[in-house]
């Protein structure tokens, strides 16, 4: 929502997607925390050593992938190339 806010173009859009959110959540249940770790192929072994928490609500999803590095540029790329347009979205 950052990136749609940082142009006026896009700000009611940014807007939207927030109420939805909000709405989406509240209608299916309530979010306590959820987690999401990318990390390369070790992302196991760092969760095990690094990771201590005693919440029973949180839930962790792990990725390993062999270049962690690569997809988040390519991700953000493809983000911003589809938000300069979001009449297209």
């Amino acid at each position: 929502m950052d990136v749609l806010r940082r142009d006026k173009s896009t700000e009611a859009l940014a807007d939207i997607l927030d109420e939805l959110y909000v709405k989406d959540i509240k209608a299916n249940g309530n979010l306590i925390y959820a987690g999401l770790l990318l990390s390369n192929m070790n992302s196991h072994s760092n969760i095990e050593t690094h990771f201590s928490n005693n919440n029973p609500n949180l839930v962790i999803i792990s990725i390993g992938i062999n270049n962690p590095g690569r997809l988040i540029t390519e991700a953000y790329a493809l983000a911003e190339s589809k938000l300069s347009k979001p009449t297209t979205l």
